[in-house]
């Protein structure tokens, strides 16, 4: 499956910057931080599937993580992530001002809440 956004294929590795409606990042200053997304996969949900796990690409349902005390505890230390109602989505590493934040299941279907992507040459 491929995926575009305003004839800008995404595909797993690369980084982009990112303007996204109704999400503002602001800095220590309370400036605009840059938001950058490094794209880690495209995944598809199962049905009863409510966690992921980036580190392995493993999926869970909540039933699952409620149960295990070794999932309860990946949980707390962020390990697994929640994945948002939907068919597809990208999991993503999100990055404010170079420095990473956050890691996150992003719903295909938001993707009109996206104003600007721009695509992030690597750093050498």
């Amino acid at each position: 499956m491929g995926l575009f956004w305003n004839d800008i294929e995404i595909v797993p590795g690369m980084l982009l910057e990112v303007d996204e409606f109704n999400y503002e990042v602001l800095d220590d200053e309370g400036r605009r931080a840059q938001v950058v997304w490094k794209i880690l996969a495209l995944e598809t949900k199962g049905r009863d599937e409510a966690y992921y796990q980036p580190s392995t690409g493993r999926k869970f349902s909540m039933q699952t993580v409620m149960k295990s005390r070794k999932l309860l505890r990946k949980l707390d230390l962020g390990e697994l992530i929640q994945i948002p109602a939907c068919t597809d989505f990208l999991v993503l590493q999100e990055y404010h001002n170079s420095k990473p934040a956050l890691m996150r299941c992003y719903s295909l279907d938001m993707l009109g809440n996206i104003r600007d992507i721009r695509i992030v040459a690597p750093r050498k």
